[in-house]
């Protein structure tokens, strides 16, 4: 997947990457989820509507970022959700989230959690 990034700080500016990893939807398939049902709609777990992760970063109070996307996001049979763990043919740098991001195409950088440890 090649993803181009604006930056708002610096006018202009934009950069390539490429991103390898696996489908969250693949990973959740492989934990047990009827994604295919999910998917289709013939499937509607109650009570699951984001799949929430959370990095091992932390604020002054301790408290772990994380973020969240819906679950029909993730579960899209033609979906593009990757938990990245190489940028650019290379092992993902721990500036840009080592030893595995998500990445969720269409969804705010917020929701893009780095350094992901759930």
């Amino acid at each position: 997947i090649s993803v181009n990034m604006h930056s708002p700080q610096v006018s202009g500016a934009i950069s390539n990457a490429k991103w390898a990893g696996p489908k969250l939807r693949d990973v959740l398939k492989y934990c047990g989820m009827d994604v295919d049902g999910m998917a289709l709609g013939t499937v509607n777990p109650k009570n699951i509507k984001h799949v929430q992760f959370e990095g091992y970063d932390t604020d002054e109070t301790g408290t772990c970022y994380g973020g969240s996307i819906p679950i029909d996001k993730a579960v899209d049979g033609l979906g593009d959700v990757i938990l990245a763990y190489e940028m650019n043919d290379k092992p993902l740098p721990r500036d840009h989230g080592y030893p595995v991001r998500v990445l969720s195409p269409g969804h705010a950088g917020a929701r893009q959690c780095k350094w992901l440890h759930k």
